[in-house]
């Protein structure tokens, strides 16, 4: 026993030798390239000119990489439209309905009707919509945007080692012909990643098309189908007058602007609603204290919540915690001092939703922005 006990040890030490062998060699090549990059920037050795082709493909690799972030954003703004369409027609259903016991009986008949059928779209026919649309739209986008991710570890592996070039070439340094060759391999490894990463792109691309189209179609058909039946199915002449005449106007307004500047409805003032990882202009949540310490005493979280709606995942970000934070409730966040926390939704009234990076999502909770940094 031992003899195995003392080989166990040995070999502990050992690896933990290596270990901080390879570390330290990390570290004398990251002082090693620093060191070039200031010589480089004051004049003192000469930087390598990168080939143009590359640097042309690298260029259009950032440029889709834009472009694909947009379009993730257009898909979650759309599906928050798509979302307050229908919880507002409701809720628009729900007080003119509030009005029919003043109404002549085919009013109120007529606005009983409206109000049932826009309270079923807003519970079933808008959150399949959405469903579909981040399953079948947003998912495939995110990812193709994982293909960034190795264009930007090559790309960045590759800068090191033309630093490394210019580093041994200046000093003389037998190990210049091993990273020139280094550089060539990892020169093709960047080109076949552009390729990769912009055929994701397109393959999402296409497939988004036609599952976007599919989702249109399920949402809008669904709700203009029941509107068209209630028109014709007007319950008095009076009422299917009305109707008719909303409908001559409608086509009127549409065959004018085809044929003039557009001009803009008035809409009235409203509330800013939440804004979710900052796509509105909401009310700022309250600032953060300074953080001197990890014992810092932590500032009061924010008093009003507001129950936030159910929507698709976006494109996240991660944020630090300044402050440990014990839930106040069943539905909070707890963390530690230091913990990474990814944000999935940001609130105007200061409560952000997210879950500690490592855990599980579906911990996911509220917690008080100014906790975090």
């Amino acid at each position: 026993m031992l003899i195995f006990d003392t080989f166990g040890l040995r070999a502990h030490a050992h690896a933990e030798h290596n270990a901080s062998s390879k570390k330290s060699m990390f570290s004398r090549e990251a002082r090693r390239r620093n060191k070039e990059r200031l010589l480089q920037a004051t004049g003192i050795h000469k930087e390598t000119k990168d080939d143009e082709a590359f640097v042309a493909k690298l260029e259009a690799s950032k440029n889709l990489e834009k472009r694909l972030d947009d379009a993730r954003r257009c898909v979650y703004e759309y599906s928050l439209a798509l979302h307050a369409l229908s919880d507002k027609s409701a809720s628009l259903a729900t007080a003119l309905a509030a009005l029919s016991d003043d109404a002549h009986g085919d009013a109120q008949q007529a606005l009983n009707e409206l109000q049932t059928h826009e309270i079923k779209l807003r519970r079933t026919h808008a959150p399949a919509a959405l469903h579909a649309l981040q399953e079948l739209v947003g998912a495939p986008l995110d990812g193709a945007a994982a293909g960034s991710k190795d264009v930007e570890r090559l790309t960045k592996a590759r800068r090191d080692k033309l630093l490394d070039c210019d580093s041994f070439a200046a000093r003389g340094d037998e190990r210049l012909e091993a990273a020139r060759r280094d550089l060539q391999h990892l020169t093709a490894s960047c080109e076949a990643a552009f390729v990769a990463f912009s055929e994701a792109v397109g393959d999402a691309t296409a497939r988004c098309a036609g599952a976007l189209s599919g989702v249109v179609a399920h949402f809008h058909c669904g709700v203009a189908d029941a509107a068209c039946a209630r028109c014709e199915s007007a319950p008095s002449s009076r009422l299917a007058t009305h109707a008719a005449a909303a409908l001559g106007l409608c086509a009127a307004n549409a065959a004018a602007l085809e044929h003039g500047p557009p001009v803009a409805p008035p809409v009235a003032a409203a509330p800013a609603p939440d804004d979710l990882l900052g796509l509105g202009t909401a009310t700022p949540p309250p600032a953060a204290q300074p953080v001197a310490h990890a014992f810092a005493a932590a500032p009061p979280p924010p008093a009003a919540r507001v129950a936030p709606p159910v929507l698709p995942a976006r494109p996240t970000q991660e944020v630090t915690a300044a402050y440990p934070y014990q839930g106040q409730r069943a539905s909070d966040l707890s963390f530690a001092a230091g913990d990474v926390i990814v944000v999935t939704r940001k609130k105007a009234n200061g409560w952000w939703v997210g879950h500690v990076r490592g855990r599980d999502p579906a911990t996911a909770g509220e917690f008080p922005s100014n906790y975090v940094r």
